[in-house]
């Protein structure tokens, strides 16, 4: 696997973390160094889960410094997770829950920290796929509510990044809107996302994609759609990162309800987000 590291500066001291795939865990460490990169200290485990630690993104101001990631909980679902240190990473806070979206799922955050400020997006499939935003004012110790800031016509909203700058916060991310992907921008002069004035189209009720059966898959899995019109219908299916599994054309479709197979022989164990393009619009689900 790939440890994915992230760096950041905060007080006198260089932190980077990443992903430990030795062993059963795969853990979050964290080493440090105090002479500009010239030396570096030991590794030290940060998190201690049953599941995997992934794709961590650190974000620093001061000594207070904020590491996010992804992983699966008890009951499979692929949540961001948080860890704070306020002594220049020496010591690092228990994980914390920052996306808690029922049986839905949410990964890749990114962060920045403008003073005890703290700003964080993550890729989201609790109505679609979108982008939601979350702020701290205190360094991590307690959350505004989360927001939905991509409300994406297509429903594939990934890759989300974020930075700030004198007090004035910038959002991008992608959308697949299946013969291509267009990049997307709003920002907040106040570094708060809340606000900001750039609406979206809602997604069509044109049509509806129901969640595969069965989920978790072994070998295959039926996907069931409704349209109300005759249309041409395909799919997309990538893995978390963005990299395109398979991609099935259905068709011209008449108006109803359509199914049809996927095989998953061969696939990797994970999870995978499912984009059914109906006259260029989408919707999305997540399977494992």
């Amino acid at each position: 696997g790939y440890p994915h590291p992230t760096i950041a500066v905060h007080g006198n001291a260089l932190t980077f973390v990443y992903t430990d795939w030795e062993g059963e865990g795969k853990d979050l460490y964290v080493r440090r160094s105090t002479d500009k990169g010239v030396s570096w200290g030991q590794a030290l485990r940060i998190t201690d889960t049953p599941g995997s630690e992934l794709l961590p993104c650190l974000a620093a101001s001061g000594d207070d410094a904020l590491v996010f990631w992804w992983s699966r909980d008890e009951n499979k679902r692929i949540m961001v997770y948080y860890s704070r240190s306020h002594d220049g990473g020496l010591t690092w806070t228990p994980a914390s829950m920052l996306s808690d979206v029922g049986t839905n799922s949410s990964w890749r955050a990114r962060a920045v920290c403008d003073g005890a400020n703290v700003h964080v997006v993550w890729a989201d499939t609790r109505i679609g796929f979108d982008i939601f935003y979350r702020c701290s004012t205190d360094a991590g110790e307690t959350w505004g509510d989360d927001m939905r800031i991509s409300e994406s016509v297509y429903g594939s909203a990934s890759e989300a990044s974020i930075a700030v700058h004198d007090s004035r916060l910038h959002v991008l991310w992608m959308e697949d809107q299946g013969s291509d992907a267009q990049i997307f921008y709003r920002n907040n002069p106040n570094g708060n996302v809340m606000g900001i004035s750039q609406e979206r189209d809602a997604v069509s009720d044109d049509f509806h994609l129901l969640q595969n059966y069965p989920n978790p898959c072994h070998g295959h899995t039926t996907f069931t759609y409704t349209i109300q019109e005759t249309q041409e219908v395909h799919m997309r299916i990538t893995d978390l990162l963005g990299r395109t599994v398979a991609v099935i054309d259905h068709g011209l479709r008449t108006p109803g309800a359509h199914s049809f197979d996927v095989s998953t022989a061969g696939w990797r164990a994970g999870t995978y987000c499912c984009t059914l393009f109906v006259d260029g619009k989408a919707q999305g689900r997540t399977m494992s």
